[in-house]
């Protein structure tokens, strides 16, 4: 399994009050820089490809032992949130991280993942989630992301290329203040 990023959205303004956005355009190097502030994404083995992103370029995952990284939570306790990439999967295994952020310690609400189960969308809080009806395509660019209002599972909607799920579960958020990172449990 390859897991291809790219968070060049051609032309999408950023909104008021982002926290981060890397656009992934430098094309070497073991950073991914932030353009709104000073949260760069370290990188751990994935590869520079071109041909997606602002830039031209996006990171290429192994799907084994790949992972990028921030050294901070940019959202903790249960304040709102939103996250968006763009990925490529050339195969499925049965559970891939997309974005991992908090804590892997067990405590409840402590971790906020996107994931794809056998290539469907799954969100989770912890060790609470549930998978969507949401299939990401195989070998095409696909547009996934989670956005939280409110502070259970049940307050977060997932999409895919523009289609929604809304969750039903009841876990509550309460991230704490570990690291976030693509690719990987973190």
């Amino acid at each position: 399994m390859s897991l291809f990023y790219s968070a060049g959205l051609g032309g999408v303004a950023i909104p008021d009050g982002a926290v981060h956005r890397n656009p992934m355009d430098e094309g070497s190097g073991t950073v991914a820089a932030d353009s709104v502030g000073s949260n760069d994404l370290s990188l751990s083995g994935p590869t520079w490809v071109s041909g997606k992103g602002n830039g031209g370029f996006h990171l290429s995952f192994d799907g084994t032992d790949d992972s990028a990284t921030y050294d901070f939570v940019p959202f903790t306790g249960s304040a709102n949130r939103s996250f968006a990439t763009w990925v490529y999967f050339d195969s499925f295994d049965s559970f891939e991280y997309i974005l991992d952020m908090g804590d892997s310690s067990g405590n409840a609400g402590s971790r906020w993942a996107l994931s794809s189960a056998s290539g469907d969308l799954r969100f989770e809080i912890e060790e609470s989630g549930e998978t969507t009806n949401l299939s990401i395509p195989l070998n095409q660019w696909a547009l996934v992301g989670v956005a939280l209002d409110g502070s259970t599972l049940g307050d977060h909607l997932v999409y895919l290329d523009g289609s929604t799920a809304t969750l039903s579960g009841t876990g509550s958020v309460d991230t704490g203040s570990n690291t976030a990172g693509l690719g990987a449990k973190v």
